[in-house]
C-alpha cells in the first residue's frame, strides 16, 4: 500500500476492494482509514555535568547534572514520550550503564557518584509510542581539573586535568 500524497496532517482515505469466487459470483467492500503524518522523535539541547550533592554545578563534584530537549510529534494525540532515559560509561569503554529516565529540557541529577579522576561520556536515548528509538550524541563528563598532575610514578604529566599515563 502506497499513498497516494504527501501528508501535510493528516489523510482520510478509502479503499474498495472486490473478490470474485470461481463461478464469476463477487462481493465489494469499502473501507475508510484515517493516516496521520509522522516523523521520528529528535533528541537536541543537551548536556552533562559536574555537581555536587545538591545539584549545584561543580568542577569538582561527584554527581552528573544532565539535561536534554525531547520532541516528538503528537500524530493527532495518538503519539507521546514512552520512554527518556541516559546511560554512562567510562571514557574509552565500549558498555553502557542505564541511569535511568530523564525529564525533557529539565536538570537531572545522578544518583549514582563519578570518580573526579576519571572522565565519563553518556548518551540519551527516547522511545515513542509508535516504537521509534532515537539516540543522541554523545557527551563528555571531563575529570575533574587542576592545574598540574605528576602520575602516580613520575611517569607522566599533564596540565588542567589528571595525568593518563598508569
Amino acid at each position: 500500500l502506497s499513498l497516494p500524497c504527501s501528508l501535510p496532517t493528516k489523510a482520510d482515505l478509502a479503499y474498495t476492494a472486490t473478490v470474485k469466487d470461481s463461478r464469476e459470483r463477487s462481493g465489494t467492500s469499502t473501507q475508510k482509514i484515517t493516516v496521520y503524518n509522522y516523523s521520528k522523535p529528535t533528541l537536541s539541547g543537551g548536556r552533562v555535568t559536574r555537581c555536587d550533592v545538591n545539584g549545584n554545578i561543580s568542577v569538582s563534584g561527584t554527581y552528573a547534572l544532565g539535561r536534554i530537549t525531547a520532541t516528538i510529534q503528537s500524530v493527532s494525540g495518538k503519539n507521546s514520550i514512552s520512554s527518556l532515559k541516559w546511560y554512562y560509561r567510562k571514557a574509552g569503554t565500549t558498555s553502557w550503564t542505564s541511569l535511568g529516565y530523564i525529564s525533557s529540557a529539565t536538570d537531572t541529577k545522578s544518583t549514582v557518584t563519578f570518580a573526579t579522576s576519571t572522565s565519563y561520556q553518556f548518551k540519551f536515548t527516547i522511545i515513542d509510542a509508535a516504537g521509534t528509538t532515537v539516540n543522541s550524541g554523545i557527551y563528555t563528563m571531563s575529570a575533574s581539573g587542576r592545574p598540574i598532575n605528576i602520575a602516580r610514578y613520575n611517569n607522566g604529566t599533564a596540565i588542567g586535568k589528571l595525568s593518563s599515563v598508569t
